[in-house]
Order: structure tokens, then C-alpha cells, then sequence
């Protein structure tokens, strides 16, 4: 944490800004960072475990890290476990973005099936074979929310790699 605060430091540094820095521990165990601009923006950075959260005053936050699966806008197939510390996920006013990995024992086939049914119609969708890796691959767009998954197992992998993105316009 202490490395996200120096370079938001700097940053606002570099830019003219004289911040104003507060650290405080928090009740849940967590701990913050708040940063304050001489204009009165402010910008926090809270952490804890491996999830660090970072928002400022005009509503815009990341996370990253976590033991939670962020909003995918699509059912995670059960027996998906969450790879640590692959959460990223972002809100501005006008979208909202995630991204998460899990592995699996399955195969690239019976997670393809998964997500084809799940997705529907719509879809696009590829797959592709070589020197003993699988890949497939779909994406979903309507407009407004957009869904990639990424299934890949490689040739000396024990597990099946899924990475699902989303991106959603608020506006």
C-alpha cells in the first residue's frame, strides 16, 4: 500500500499539486490513505490483505486483488476457483469494467459448453488448437455490456485457465 501512496504522491506532485497525506488504520483492519489536493480533491487508498481499493471524490474507484469475483455480467460456472489476486475491476460515471481468472479441473470443453449456453445467442465464438494447447474464446456484445471469455489449456497446464472481462456503459 504504502508504494500506491508514494506514487500517487508524486504524481500529484509532478502535476503542481502540494497533497496533504493521512494514514489511519481502520475498524475492520484495513488501512487507509487519504490524499488531498490543495483544490480539495481527494483521493483514498485502503487496503487490506490482498485487496487494495483505490477512489477519489468524484465517484471513479479500482480495486484489485480481492477473494471475491467482481460483477462478470455472467454466472461463473461452479467449480471455478478464483485465482488470487487476478480482480480488477473499475467504475467511472460513465462505465463499469471487470476482470477475474480461475482455474479449473475441467477442460476447455466442458467449460466452452458452459458459457455457450449461458451467453445464448449472439455470440461470437472461436477455437483453436496447437502444439497441445487449447484455446477457445467468446464475446458478447449488445451494445452496451460487452463479455469476453478466454478459456485456455495449455500443454503441460494441470488446470484449465478462464479469464472472464466485462464492460458495461453506465451511460
Amino acid at each position: 500500500m504504502v508504494r500506491y501512496a508514494v506514487a500517487l504522491v508524486s504524481i500529484l506532485t509532478i502535476i503542481g499539486c502540494t497533497p496533504s497525506v493521512e494514514t489511519k488504520a481502520n475498524a475492520d483492519g484495513s488501512k487507509s490513505t487519504v490524499v488531498r489536493n490543495t483544490n480539495g480533491e481527494k483521493s483514498t487508498i485502503t487496503q487490506k490483505g490482498d485487496k487494495a481499493e483505490f477512489s477519489d471524490n468524484k465517484g471513479n474507484a479500482v480495486v484489485v486483488g480481492g477473494d471475491k469475483a467482481p460483477e462478470l455480467g455472467v454466472e461463473v460456472m461452479p467449480g471455478l476457483e478464483l485465482e488470487k489476486g487476478s480482480v480488477i475491476a473499475a467504475k467511472t460515471d460513465d462505465s463499469s469494467s471487470a476482470v477475474a481468472m480461475f482455474k479449473t479441473e475441467k477442460s476447455v470443453d466442458d467449460v466452452a459448453a458452459f458459457y455457450r449456453a449461458k451467453l445464448g445467442s449472439g455470440v461470437s465464438e472461436s477455437k483453436a488448437a496447437s502444439n497441445g494447447a487449447e484455446t477457445a474464446t467468446f464475446t458478447k456484445e449488445d451494445g452496451k455490456k460487452t463479455i469476453s471469455i478466454v478459456i485456455v489449456k495449455g500443454q503441460s497446464d494441470p488446470k484449465t485457465t478462464v479469464n472472464i472481462s466485462y464492460n458495461e456503459k453506465l451511460k
